[in-house]
């Protein structure tokens, strides 16, 4: 459907940066489907490419952006992209998300946890947050914190939750 807009409305960028971000969702292998990673990253970038031409200012593109470089190995030039994603959209949680994984594997945890809690204020019930909150806060032996993070997930996702409870166990290196 999303080719389809960009072939008829070729102009619009928001369908090219929701495009980038499929590919990269389908290169995931999620329910989406599986492709080729190759196919889904060049498709990605070539979405990228056209939303940011369009509209320099495109947060969703940005996003992606950041997500494609993230995967190269360019961690900082990620970091920017995310950060201008939310310069044009500071409500976008996703990319509050992908920068605390990035900066927490790249040994930030303290910024990592503000990128979490900024992203905690804008959406405090978005399940991937939660997950993340309490994945973070249990690692930082913030125990009470973690469960009552796993508590709110449990009212917004059970499924999610369950998974969160068995990494939860994993932390703590006991296999319950």
């Amino acid at each position: 459907e999303l080719l389809k807009i960009t072939r008829d409305a070729p102009e619009f960028a928001p369908a090219w940066a929701m495009l980038a971000n499929t590919w990269l969702e389908l290169e995931q292998g999620d329910e989406l489907g599986d492709v080729d990673p190759a196919q889904a990253w060049s498709g990605a970038q070539v979405a990228i490419d056209s939303a940011l031409k369009l509209d320099p200012r495109e947060a969703m593109a940005l996003h992606a952006q950041g997500h494609l470089l993230a995967h190269q190995g360019r961690s900082e030039e990620a970091l920017g992209a995310y950060r201008r994603a939310l310069e044009f959209n500071p409500a976008q949680v996703e990319s509050y998300l992908r920068m605390a994984a990035l900066l927490f594997y790249g040994g930030k945890s303290d910024v990592a946890m503000e990128a979490l809690q900024n992203a905690y204020r804008r959406d405090p019930l978005h399940p991937n947050v939660l997950w993340n909150m309490a994945h973070e806060q249990n690692l930082r032996n913030q125990r009470q914190a973690a469960l009552d993070s796993l508590l709110r997930l449990y009212q917004v996702n059970a499924r999610l939750a369950r998974g969160l409870e068995v990494h939860l166990y994993r932390d703590l290196g006991d296999g319950a």
